[in-house]
């Protein structure tokens, strides 16, 4: 039997990851390339990015879920190393498929608004229902990661959005993360200003 395609392994791997997160309560949203790739930046990904919002309270949870469905940290860390660490990587032990989640990312806290504005979609042809994070929220985390690759999506994506992007939102989130100058930028490149 051959080895399963990545993109048949990535979906399978997104698809019991986020019905496991569902099922023990732990909110999250998917970023990175699946979520650029759904507003309009594709791109090939191999890996699933998924912001958790992790407490003490669904830590146990979450052990209890990477152990269960076979995801495994590539580091042991105990309760409290993993709430402070800004990204934890996995490996699907079922089809070796990286998962790289996000528990303190630049530029995106899981609050209240920002889990009210994430959206419930359906990428269609086997992939299960999945939280993304709003275009907004993403746009604001590419430009505090700082990555060449993240600006030039962040463009691309709102070339491709201009006229639904929530400028005040944006606006306003930005300078939670002290990314405002990069923000007023953005809106006189696309004359939002």
């Amino acid at each position: 039997m051959g080895k399963e395609k990545p993109e048949l392994s990535l979906k399978a791997t997104t698809n019991r990851f986020t019905r496991a997160l569902d099922h023990y309560g732990i909110p999250y949203a998917i970023v990175g390339g699946i979520a650029a790739s759904y507003y309009g930046e594709i791109r090939l990904t191999r890996d699933l990015d998924v912001a958790v919002k992790i407490s003490m309270e669904n830590m146990e949870n979450l052990v209890e879920l990477f152990e269960l469905e076979s995801f495994t940290p590539i580091e042991h860390l105990t309760a409290f190393e993993l709430v402070e660490k800004p990204t934890l990587y996995l490996i699907d032990q079922r089809n070796q498929v990286r998962i790289d989640l996000h528990i303190n990312p630049k530029g995106l806290t899981l609050d209240r608004e920002t889990l009210k504005r994430r959206r419930q979609i359906n990428l269609g042809h086997g992939w299960g229902k999945l939280w993304l994070v709003s275009l907004e929220d993403l746009i604001i985390m590419k430009i505090a990661s700082g990555r060449p690759i993240d600006l030039m999506d962040i463009e691309h994506m709102v070339a491709r959005n201009l006229n639904t992007l929530d400028w005040e939102y944006l606006t306003g989130r930005a300078a939670k993360f002290n990314v405002q100058l990069e923000i007023r930028e953005l809106a006189k490149k696309f004359k939002k200003i």
